[in-house]
């Protein structure tokens, strides 16, 4: 992603904790510039939103998935002492 005046790590790095000094350079941008730069977060920010929200589906599936495995595997332990005596 590029770096701008609105990444997080950008402004950590470049920035430290000098939020006067972030304020100062940030002021100095044109509105061009602020579109150019909120319009590359937006954008960026939606990819990573999109990635979150696959992963995170596939991770509710897999919960679903060990869920009903162990719920198996406990009815299978259960039923085994039956099955022998």
């Amino acid at each position: 992603a590029p770096n701008g005046m609105m990444f997080f790590r950008q402004i950590v790095r470049d920035y430290g904790t000098d939020c006067a000094r972030y304020v100062r350079e940030t002021s100095r941008l044109t509105d061009d510039e602020w579109a150019a730069q909120l319009g590359t977060q937006i954008v960026e920010i939606s990819h990573i939103a999109v990635a979150k929200h696959q992963l995170m589906r596939q991770a509710v599936w897999s919960t679903l998935l060990a869920f009903a495995l162990w719920r198996v595997a406990l009815i299978a332990i259960a039923l085994l002492p039956a099955a022998q005596s």
